[in-house]
């Protein structure tokens, strides 16, 4: 029986030794999707097949049924062996993300994301996820990624987490959550010198331009009722800038957002409300329900322990 399944035509197989000619056209008939052109390998293993399905061996190869069925099912195999090992690989690498830090964060001389002290709420959120991860002897560092994107990873790829989201009842059954890991209020800020001079709602409707960060809770509330001067940004460091230079009229902020500098001492609330939150701790859908509460007794555990409280001082900073 011809060794090398399928016969290939004689002007397909290029002038090569024999064994190498077995090896090229094994890979052309039983797996194309590998096929990248003659590859001589050593003898216990050629173009990617297992000895025990090693065309160029001497010994006898299966015969009838069996034999189609070793060649039908050894590439098949082989290439879901691969794409497990692949997808189970991706979900124990998963990501930890933040996102929208601005300049509330730095990378310290081990590579590691850190909060600035006094840096406000995004700096405390990376040092109390940081101690979560500490309590759960999880190696894995934070990542900055912008807020769209970690969403998409967030509902694409398992194993991922996010933090700070707003739980929403669009996300609610989207994700899995732990926390809450604090609870902030949105107002519309103002350019001190330039004040848009509103009193409510109805009022921001009818100002030039409001900007909000891409896809985050303020931007979905705000479009749905009915607001059609947003200008969508990539960071809250953006809005901050454009509301200092008057090229916007608000930006929806929380009492929590640390005043550090100049541009943000510029900036004053014009006591109109947009909403309370709480933000969570996200995870992939797919993550096991047990490492959920996992992760949910280690942020228990560090709030009764009074470490919450010592991380809020230290990070929070002033509220503008």
């Amino acid at each position: 029986m011809d060794r090398t399944a399928t016969p290939l035509p004689a002007d397909a197989v290029p002038a090569l030794a024999p064994r190498q000619r077995c090896c090229w056209a094994y890979e052309k008939c039983m797996v194309p999707s590998l096929s990248a052109g003659p590859r001589v390998l050593d003898d216990t293993f050629c173009c990617g097949v297992e000895p025990m399905d090693h065309p160029c061996r001497t010994r006898k190869r299966p015969q009838g049924l069996v034999a189609g069925l070793t060649r039908l099912i050894s590439p098949v195999a082989v290439l879901a062996a691969l794409l497990a090992s692949t997808t189970a690989g991706r979900a124990e690498a998963g990501r930890v993300m933040t996102h929208s830090t601005g300049d509330a964060v730095f990378l310290d001389q081990n590579g590691e994301l850190r909060g600035v002290e006094q840096g406000g709420r995004r700096a405390m959120y990376v040092e109390l996820v940081r101690e979560i991860l500490k309590s759960l002897g999880d190696p894995r560092g934070i990542e900055v990624v912008p807020l769209k994107r970690a969403l998409f990873r967030l509902e694409h790829e398992p194993g991922q987490v996010l933090f700070n989201l707003n739980r929403t009842q669009e996300r609610e059954n989207s994700f899995k959550w732990a926390g809450p890991i604090h609870a902030t209020s949105s107002y519309f800020y103002e350019n001190s010198e330039r004040p848009a001079g509103i009193k409510s709602l109805d009022d921001a409707m009818k100002v030039g331009a409001i900007c909000v960060l891409r896809e985050n809770v303020h931007h979905k509330f705000l479009s749905s009722s009915g607001f059609k001067n947003l200008k969508p940004v990539d960071s809250y460091a953006s809005c901050i800038k454009m509301l200092a230079l008057g090229r916007v009229d608000l930006a929806p902020l929380s009492t929590l957002s640390s005043a550090n500098t100049d541009e943000q001492r510029l900036l004053r609330s014009t006591g109109v409300m947009i909403m309370d939150s709480q933000g969570y701790i996200a995870f992939s859908k797919e993550t096991p329900d047990a490492e959920v509460q996992r992760w949910q007794d280690a942020l228990d555990g560090i709030i009764a322990s009074g470490r919450y409280d010592d991380i809020a001082g230290k990070y929070l900073g002033p509220s503008p």
